[in-house]
């Protein structure tokens, strides 16, 4: 479908959002004013240091209405951070291959079943770059995902596996990492992977102040068994209870993303002690995010909703000017955007593209396979996403007015078919990728 198309449905009649606008309506978006792109060349550094945070919902941050994170908020500020960034799926192998491959497994021709857990075979990702151009690596990782197998960590020189260590065992280990390679004499590369934010949610207890003074639960969430059965029966509980499991698992993943930031606030000390950070580009960047019981349930991989599929992404640097970039990014853009900045060239086979330099009007696009079997998709256009699961069913949201996505629009506004128009060539590209049903078009108003 031509673009021209889908600007002329979204017609300029205000950005109210009044439940009785008729269907052939549709607020207009505000126009994305973008700064001058970064200047990625003055940048220019011999290493990389790749900090992933499993499950971290980018409104824990402070930047976006959290609270908790003064590390991270004070990074963002010093970085190029990426305001409007997206995971493109909702589970961490899908997710990093995303942001290590420039690339979805969808460029690679499947989806991954949460079950199967199918490999990347002999697709590259940026440790394979980085091999070739001569770094040594190093992987430290609390997910058990990130691994040789499946091809994440296939060309890394040395990789640990912690499976759901704290934070402070997986940054200690990280250091004494670094030394070494700091100590190989080549140009290097480090990751670590943290998995705090992930359930069951378990932040040392200096922090459970934040949910001590709550009423108790009708289970006992110290006890991670107890969760799965809470998540069946919390359709079954009235709305003061649901309010007030909210709350509690609200808190604790509060706790969870307060403990990781100070963390990497000890992190960053001890590489700026060692003068690591002298030749250095670092990114800090979340897989995906997670569920709190906004749409009645918990946990992620589920849907393709605000809470698990907004990111946070930053990128600091010597010599990178601060710069806060509003247009819209995704996990393929990192690798484009990084391999410049250490002076190598983007492969052909990347799809995403460097920050600054994409076309704010493209559509981005999110796949994910749930339980259910029913695979989700998703299509951000403008100020808009229309959520759609294969059995027919769409949801439209604005994204500047209702972030939590509280409001479907997908009957009453006329760009719901133009967002279909975008989205459907997505669906029939991944249809054969996917071992079940059919998809059924989205009947728009």
């Amino acid at each position: 479908m031509e673009r021209g198309r889908l600007l002329v449905l979204v017609v300029a009649l205000g950005a109210a959002c009044s439940p009785d606008e008729p269907a052939a309506v549709t607020p207009a978006c505000p126009p994305i004013e973008l700064p001058p792109a970064p200047d990625l060349s003055a940048a220019r550094a011999s290493n990389l240091i790749l900090i992933s945070i499993d499950t971290l919902r980018r409104d824990a941050l402070g930047r976006y209405e959290g609270q908790g994170t003064p590390f991270l908020d004070d990074l963002a500020s010093r970085s190029l951070v990426l305001d409007d960034h997206a995971s493109n799926a909702a589970w961490t192998f899908p997710s990093m291959t995303c942001a290590l491959g420039g690339r979805c497994p969808e460029d690679l021709g499947f989806v991954p079943d949460p079950y199967a857990l199918q490999g990347l075979g002999d697709a590259p990702v940026l440790a394979t770059w980085l091999d070739d151009a001569g770094f040594v690596s190093a992987t430290v990782t609390a997910s058990l995902l990130i691994d040789r197998d499946r091809g994440l960590a296939r060309e890394v020189d040395v990789l640990e596996v912690l499976p759901q260590e704290p934070a402070e065992v997986v940054l200690d280990h990280a250091l004494t990492q670094l030394d070494a390679l700091r100590a190989d004499g080549r140009r290097w590369v480090l990751h670590a992977h943290l998995t705090d934010s992930h359930s069951p949610y378990e932040p040392p207890d200096r922090y459970a102040y934040l949910w001590d003074d709550l009423a108790p639960l009708p289970v006992d969430l110290d006890d991670p068994r107890s969760w799965s059965a809470l998540a069946t029966a919390y359709r079954s509980y009235d709305d003061a209870t649901k309010l007030l499991i909210q709350q509690h698992f609200s808190a604790r993943y509060e706790g969870a993303a307060s403990y990781t930031d100070a963390e990497l606030g000890r992190f960053w000390e001890a590489l700026q002690a060692r003068g690591a950070l002298d030749d250095t580009v670092v990114v800090v960047f979340s897989d995906h995010g997670e569920q709190l019981w906004e749409h009645g349930r918990w946990g992620h991989g589920i849907s393709l909703h605000y809470g698990e599929r907004a990111a946070i992404a930053m990128i600091w640097a010597p010599g990178l000017e601060p710069l806060a970039w509003p247009g819209p990014t995704d996990h393929k853009d990192l690798v484009p955007t990084l391999l410049p900045m250490l002076g190598l060239p983007v492969p052909p086979e990347v799809t995403g593209v460097a920050v600054g330099a994409a076309d704010p009007d493209a559509p981005r696009f999110a796949v994910t396979l749930p339980d259910e079997r029913w695979p989700l998709q998703a299509v951000d256009w403008q100020c808009y996403t229309m959520l759609y699961a294969w059995h027919g069913g769409a949801e439209v949201y604005r994204r500047d007015v209702d972030p939590r996505e509280r409001h479907d629009r997908s009957d009453a506004w006329a760009v719901t078919a133009a967002l279909w128009d975008l989205l459907e060539p997505e669906v029939r590209r991944v249809e054969p990728m996917v071992d079940g049903p059919s998809p059924v078009p989205v009947n728009a108003p």
